[in-house]
């Protein structure tokens, strides 16, 4: 055999062992880096402009899908993985990840990961860091989907945030703004004392906005009581959130 020989060619051992170092890097609060995978190209930046949006547009339900048809090498990008913000009306954006669709394959490939306990969840929530929320998403397609390749990512609003759960957060340099919004939350909140409504609160320490609206209430015909109040209900409801939306916390991108 040659002693340049690539493999032996009786077994088919491979002869030449590769220089290149994987460098792991240091711990980064919950999850790990190696410098083999590879940065899906763009996924980052449509991450970022995701979490602009949800910042200064609290009712925006925005998800990262892929421009080819949904799919990353034959798998099926929204039913396997999904790249979000909270669904939820707030200005307190996040990126969160969730895991779907894990394949037999995929399960016996996740623990020989570094990052193994956060695949293994349904969900994880990266807060604002897109840099970090854009490697476990390379990481998973490189090493466990094994693609090498790239796609192209875009941003796309599927729906309007639910309030159910809305959590404004607030500026605390608008006194009169501030003076409005109380007169307007405890006006709502009265009327919705009366017809067993859930009411809103307002956390001065945390300059704070929180409650809910049952969007999905029982009612009775469209010219019911109970539709008529719900209708009045909602509209106080969204004129509070359309204030707001004037003097929202200015989160800065670190």
């Amino acid at each position: 055999m040659s002693a340049i020989s690539e493999a032996c060619p009786m077994c088919g051992t491979p002869t030449q062992v590769s220089n290149k170092e994987v460098v792991i890097e240091p711990q980064q609060s919950d999850y790990v880096r190696r410098s083999d995978v590879k940065m899906l190209d763009g996924l980052k930046e449509v991450m970022d402009t995701m979490i602009a949006d949800k910042r200064i547009n609290p009712m925006s339900n925005n998800v990262v899908i892929t421009e080819d048809g949904g799919y990353i090498d034959n798998r099926e990008y929204c039913v396997d993985w999904l790249i979000g913000v909270p669904t939820n009306c707030t200005n307190k954006a996040s990126i969160i990840l969730y895991f779907w669709g894990k394949t037999d394959e995929d399960k016996k490939r996740i623990p020989k990961l570094e990052n193994a306990p956060i695949f293994s969840q349904e969900s994880y929530d990266c807060g604002t860091d897109t840099e970090k929320a854009a490697y476990l998403f390379s990481e998973f397609v490189r090493n466990v989907w094994l693609y090498d390749g790239e796609v192209n990512f875009e941003s796309v609003e599927i729906e309007k945030a639910s309030l159910d759960s809305v959590e404004l957060y607030l500026s605390e340099d608008a006194p009169n703004q501030w003076k409005e919004l109380t007169t307007l939350v405890n006006d709502y909140n009265a009327l919705a004392k009366e017809n067993e409504y859930p009411l809103l609160s307002i956390d001065n320490n945390q300059h704070l906005l929180t409650g809910s609206f049952p969007t999905n209430k029982k009612l009775g015909g469209f010219f019911s009581k109970s539709s008529k109040t719900h209708k009045k209900m909602k509209a106080a409801f969204e004129k509070i959130l359309i204030h707001c939306q004037t003097f929202l916390k200015d989160w800065q991108i670190k």
